[in-house]
């Protein structure tokens, strides 16, 4: 794994098996589940945060797709 900057733009490669893919996917659907912007009852404010999980889960689903 290489080392990211501090500005965090970084791209980081590791070896994950499909089954690290899995909960990663299952700990990404939790967050988005649980967002507390979509609890206050702002379910169309922006939250970048779900922005990126979801473009993060996006692309590890691509990965163990059957």
């Amino acid at each position: 794994m290489t080392n990211p900057s501090a500005s965090g733009s970084d791209n980081i490669q590791l070896s994950l098996k499909s089954d690290d893919i899995r909960l990663l996917l299952q700990s990404l659907d939790h967050c988005l589940a649980t967002c507390t912007k979509r609890a206050a009852g702002a379910k169309d404010a922006p939250c970048e945060d779900c922005d990126r999980a979801r473009n993060l889960r996006q692309r590890l689903s691509k990965l163990v797709s059957p």
